[in-house]
């Protein structure tokens, strides 16, 4: 095998040039071998993510017994690393360690303990980039079947995926290997080889699987590169301690140097929805990228650059190929890039009511997210007491709602049900309603949120409620913006108090009013919080328009039932006709001219209409934009003095 590196990285010393662009790692053709012989995870080397954590010890990196259900902890290469050129090959190696088990999985024929490790498309943003999360391509071994039952053997999938997977899905299978391996005491090594053309899975010297990438439908995929993972994580119900003690990687000759990285800010978008390409390219090079945009050297400052893209309008979700082409002298390189888009929702200009009067969801109505159940009977939708540690159901409108033009408001009301905690807290939270508006642009599969939304919304959320207070909640009103980072909170626009509410046997009003330029939120009559959507970054959010959400989540351990009576919106949009009155007529025989003043509310358009002989009307004046109370227009060419014309507003 013929390799060429620029650079070795060790934990023990070596070179590493480190330039980040957009979240996306330089380009080196590089080896890496980490035998976890310092005290912490090198961050130059790894992105450390998950809710287990770690530590550096004994050259062993160990993530502790902690981090919930199906907690895990994950590093990924910080490096991006390329499929090697026709005659070459790069060669992965995991050395996985002992794992111990502390609480065994009570189901799942005692399933406890989970390692896995391969490799995943760099155009991956999700935190945790492992298959079941993962939608842009990737390649892994899972290895899910490790039980106190059997302590000389681990069983578990190779798995593939092309970027046509959605999340939380498990991609598909090639193999269902057993180890040989006595997971409590020794170590392990798993190779991973990759050629041009396919790869292949290896336990020393025994091949696993081997595979085509034309067969898993890997194309593209790893166009932008690769990224390497290890992850160590518990099964449902269960907590355990799992080590790496060796990753390596002996990385084939990388591709031209005049591309260091093509990156996007987001890899699905909406119609209407910005997003940003960035570059790190040679510094004397020539760039340019296809569908349309041409040449933008105007946009690269020594190499770098970023260009702000709105999606294009679609009426099925399509994918865009977007192709980076430096040229340098005569040398030329090509870097490509998927963003798929979704066409923009439909925004309704219609009132919406719903008392949950049927036996189940409409899916033409809600969106069901979560991992609570749920029933409906006597016009209640009650969450069942299940689910995890932080669980919810949730529901979430499939329609989208324009925010409402100046002088009418848009009215959102949560009704919620009679509520009971099973299991409380030690700090006597238990249960918590969340409800709320998100950007129509949020896709998120599993919650609308304000702590999973990166798109932007307004929530309330009672997060203390519990049997320690019968009587009352209390909680935040949550707002963000499209830069918010995924699992925060957004910015907390005021801490709430709802004294007087008995959850336990009464039903409870909330409020959300919308106009053009701000929100109220309302327990009953009394005021929350009030504020600006500027004040929050809020801007183009909501230009595709928002959906409305409603949660019923646990709180850490707490369980208990809760339910809504009714959600209901007084959608500005749906008003009827502005009350326009004329308050000023001129005709001027000699200039041949009409002039029209009427009364008008700023920002909303008016259109100028006359009665044909036939009965129809004829626009004459469009897009007249009002800009405060009064608004006029001048029509020229006027000879009849008899003639009938009408002034409309146009809906948003």
């Amino acid at each position: 095998m013929t390799t060429h590196h620029l650079s070795t990285i060790t934990k023990s010393g070596g070179i590493f040039a480190s330039i980040a662009l957009a979240g996306i790692s330089p380009l080196l053709a590089i080896d890496i071998i980490d035998e976890f012989d310092g005290s912490t995870i090198d961050p130059l080397i790894w992105e450390s993510t998950g809710s287990k954590t770690s530590s550096v010890s004994g050259g062993k990196l160990i993530w502790a017994d902690n981090g919930g259900d199906w907690g895990a902890g994950n590093i990924t290469s910080q490096q991006r690393l390329f499929l090697p050129p026709a005659g070459q090959t790069t060669i992965i190696e995991w050395t996985l360690g002992p794992a111990s088990i502390t609480t065994v999985n009570p189901i799942d024929n005692g399933k406890s303990v989970r390692y896995q490790i391969g490799i995943h498309s760099a155009n991956e943003i999700a935190r945790v980039k492992e298959h079941w999360l993962n939608t842009t391509g990737g390649i892994w071994l899972d290895l899910d079947n490790i039980t106190p039952n059997d302590t000389a053997t681990a069983s578990g999938f190779c798995v593939y995926s092309d970027n046509t997977k959605t999340s939380a899905s498990a991609g598909q299978t090639l193999a269902t290997p057993t180890l040989s391996w006595n997971w409590q005491s020794e170590s392990k090594t798993i190779r991973l080889e990759l050629t041009n053309t396919e790869y292949s899975w290896y336990d020393g010297t025994t091949l696993l699987a081997t595979q085509l990438l034309s067969d898993a439908n890997i194309d593209t995929e790893f166009g932008n590169g690769y990224r390497v993972l290890a992850i160590g994580m518990n099964f449902n119900g269960s907590r355990s301690t799992t080590t790496i003690e060796k990753i390596s990687i002996l990385n084939a000759t990388g591709p031209s140097a005049l591309v260091t990285s093509f990156g996007t800010t987001k890899l699905s978008v909406t119609s209407g929805q910005k997003f940003n390409l960035n570059w790190l390219v040679a510094q004397n090079a020539n760039v340019s990228i296809d569908q349309g945009i041409g040449n933008i050297d105007a946009q690269t400052t020594l190499g770098a650059g970023t260009l702000e893209i709105i999606a294009p309008p679609v009426e099925f979700t399509t994918t865009i190929e977007y192709n980076l082409m430096v040229t340098d002298q005569e040398e030329t390189a090509i870097r490509s890039i998927n963003v798929t888009v979704n066409p923009a929702p439909e925004l309704t200009l219609e009132n919406f009511f719903e008392d949950f009067d049927s036996p189940f969801l409409d899916n033409q109505t809600w969106e069901y997210l979560g991992d609570q159940s749920y029933s409906i009977s006597n016009s209640f939708l009650t969450w069942a007491a299940d689910g995890s540690t932080w669980s919810h159901g949730e529901v979430a409108s499939v329609k989208a709602y324009p925010v409402p033009t100046p002088g009418r408001p848009t009215t959102i009301t949560w009704t919620y049900g009679p509520s009971n905690v099973t299991v409380d807290n030690v700090n006597g939270t238990a249960i918590r309603p969340l409800m709320g508006i998100f950007s129509a642009f949020e896709v998120h599969p599993w919650s609308r949120q304000h702590w999973q939304n990166t798109t932007g919304g307004l929530w309330l959320d009672l997060s203390n409620m519990g049997n320690t207070r019968p009587d009352g909640a209390s909680g935040s009103v949550f707002a963000a913006n499209d830069i918010k980072p995924f699992e925060t909170d957004g910015t907390n626009v005021t801490g709430v108090d709802i004294p007087g509410w008995n959850w336990q046997n009464e039903n409870h009003t909330f409020s959300l009013v919308l106009t053009n330029t701000g929100f109220t939120w309302y327990d009953g009559e009394v005021e929350l919080a009030t504020g600006l959507y500027a004040d929050y970054g809020l801007d183009d959010e909501f230009s595709a328009g928002f959906k409305i959400m409603a949660m019923s989540g646990n709180s850490n351990e707490g369980r208990g039932t809760m339910s809504i009576d009714s959600i209901t919106v007084e959608n500005g949009a749906a008003a009827g006709p502005v009350e326009i009155t004329v308050t000023e007529l001129n005709y001027s025989p000699s200039a041949k001219t009409l002039g029209l003043t009427w009364t008008s509310i700023a920002d909303v358009q008016y259109e100028v209409d006359i009665l044909q002989p036939n009965g129809t009307w004829l626009n004459i004046e469009d897009a007249i934009t009002a800009s405060g109370p009064l608004s006029s227009v001048t029509l020229r060419g006027v000879t009849d003095t008899s003639g009938i014309y009408q002034i409309r507003a146009l809906k948003p």
